[in-house]
């Protein structure tokens, strides 16, 4: 059950997430808009997020790796993942790879042949923005039916893949 409460004078949206008992309130706060795309970046969401491959017991299952059918047979469905739940309840979306990209752009970095890496300085900057160093966050971006592409904010301070059972943080994004 959601329910969902606007405040017309700001980006704010409170949902609050029944799941057997009451959760704390999550909220889109935007701390950051990227120039480049127009995109708002939300402060990091509280808890740790699975981005699929979780059965009903909460344990890695290969069976819920999903594949989507169709042109892009490699597409995975993390759009039911807890991670891109977490942000679709707040009315936002879970960043891809190439949106980080972008973000990583919006402070000092260097370019590799893997994508955009921040710098020390970078990655002070970033902490600054966001206060969310040493934190690892979900894209919706899949590398492998049973992988999926993460931010490393503080010491990679890049986007690099793993397994999409683990529990790793969530910010989202949305268009004003």
């Amino acid at each position: 059950m959601t329910k969902a409460i606007c405040n017309l004078k700001s980006i704010s949206l409170i949902v609050f997430l029944v799941s057997g008992s009451i959760a704390k309130a999550q909220t889109f706060v935007p701390v950051y808009r990227d120039l480049s795309n127009g995109l708002y970046w939300s402060k990091p969401l509280q808890g740790a997020y699975s981005n699929g491959c979780i059965d009903e017991n909460g344990t890695y299952n290969i069976k819920y790796c999903k594949i989507e059918n169709g042109v892009d047979a490699d597409l995975v469905k993390i759009n039911e993942s807890s991670a891109a739940l977490a942000c679709i309840n707040i009315d936002a979306n879970l960043p891809t790879r190439e949106q980080y990209y972008s973000l990583i752009r919006q402070f000092s970095y260097i370019e590799s042949e893997t994508g955009p890496f921040l710098t020390e300085a970078g990655r002070s900057e970033f902490k600054k923005a966001f206060g969310a160093i040493g934190r690892k966050f979900w894209t919706v971006s899949a590398e492998s039916f049973n992988t999926a592409y993460f931010f490393y904010a503080d010491y990679v301070g890049g986007v690099i893949y793993t397994y999409r059972d683990r529990s790793l943080g969530v910010m989202c994004v949305k268009e004003k």
